[in-house]
């Protein structure tokens, strides 16, 4: 993640993309969708692996699958998933983009794994042109919320402060949840909107806007005062605040 001064989220949208981000709601689709409705062996070997979650074995089961079926559409789906499971994001991306482009219709759920994949490695740009398609597709602000992420990544302040406007805007965003990495081993799970607040906040603070950045984290807090980033940017804010009025200057009375 780009290290600011301030605290953002810890980017991978990150989820930015965290492991506890990308399994989020849709997310959370299983590890590998079995759509294989083959008689052969390596179909049962396929299912035994998933069975006892040797991704390894389920590989090389697809992969003579496709080999054998190679007008198969739902193998390389599988194999997308396999290798998002597996931590394999640059083979997941390749499959996934080969996968949406023999497509007639977009699949959201691999559109979304091969997003997170860019995302996964500082592939922003490729990352937002998804989650821009994937929020033109559903209007559900989850994807505005990443999109806001990628376009803060990219130094897109302008842009991203738009993308908030319109995630503070919708009513439902009231109802969804973002999940934020706190550091290495945490994560927590706020109100979307507390988070739009937060990352507003960061940009404004970046652009030396103390005293709206100040009252975007403020927001934030309000929102959710348990949200752990948000109220550590506000106290960080309000011990420079304090350092400020230490140091200044005391005005020494004048004689009469």
């Amino acid at each position: 993640m780009k290290k600011t001064g301030f605290l953002l989220l810890s980017a991978c949208i990150c989820f930015l993309y965290s492991g506890a981000q990308k399994k989020d709601k849709a997310r959370d689709a299983p590890v590998v969708k079995d759509n294989t409705h083959t008689t052969e062996p390596e179909e049962t070997i396929y299912k035994s692996a998933l069975k006892y979650g040797d991704y390894e074995a389920a590989k090389n089961a697809i992969f003579s699958l496709m080999q054998k079926h190679p007008d198969n559409r739902s193998y390389l789906d599988s194999l997308t998933r396999l290798y998002f499971a597996m931590g394999n994001y640059a083979q997941c991306i390749l499959a996934g983009t080969d996968f949406l482009q023999k497509e007639d219709t977009a699949n959201t759920t691999v559109m979304e794994l091969v997003a997170v994949s860019n995302g996964s490695l500082n592939r922003y740009k490729e990352s937002l042109e998804l989650y821009d398609k994937l929020w033109k597709q559903s209007g559900n602000s989850y994807y505005a919320y990443q999109i806001s992420v990628d376009q803060y990544l990219l130094k897109r302040y302008g842009e991203c402060a738009q993308t908030i406007d319109i995630i503070l805007k919708d009513p439902a965003a009231e109802k969804q949840e973002v999940s934020i990495s706190i550091d290495q081993t945490r994560s927590q799970k706020v109100p979307m909107k507390a988070a739009a607040h937060n990352l507003l906040g960061v940009i404004q603070k970046e652009l030396s806007m103390q005293d709206k950045a100040k009252e975007s984290f403020e927001a934030a807090v309000k929102i959710d005062p348990d949200f752990e980033l948000a109220k550590n940017n506000l106290d960080a804010m309000n011990k420079k605040d304090s350092a400020k009025e230490e140091t200044k200057p005391k005005e020494t009375p004048k004689r009469k």
